[in-house]
């Protein structure tokens, strides 16, 4: 199986041209994984666990708007969970 690892650098809009190119030049299944930090850690992770999702995950926008624009929408919106591909989970 070949395998390519590629940096994303940060946020969506770099994800979504990664995968755009990639699509772009494989021809039949492709999957992805992102490797990465997040913000925030809960209980009962601690810092340098490593953490993998396997229900799902949420796409997480952020408005720059919100802290500049009086009566901007909310910082942050949050998408309902996509879930995991059952064959790759």
């Amino acid at each position: 199986v070949a395998v390519s690892i590629v940096s994303t650098h940060m946020g969506m809009p770099n994800m979504d041209f990664v995968v755009r190119e990639c699509r772009a030049v494989v021809e039949g299944p492709m999957a992805m994984v992102r490797l990465g930090t997040c913000g925030a850690v809960q209980a009962p992770a601690k810092l340098g666990d490593l953490l993998i999702c396997t229900a799902g995950s949420v796409a997480v926008w952020r408005n720059p708007d919100a802290w500049t624009v009086p009566g901007s929408t909310a910082p942050y919106t949050v998408s309902l969970p996509i879930p995991a591909n059952s064959v790759l989970a």
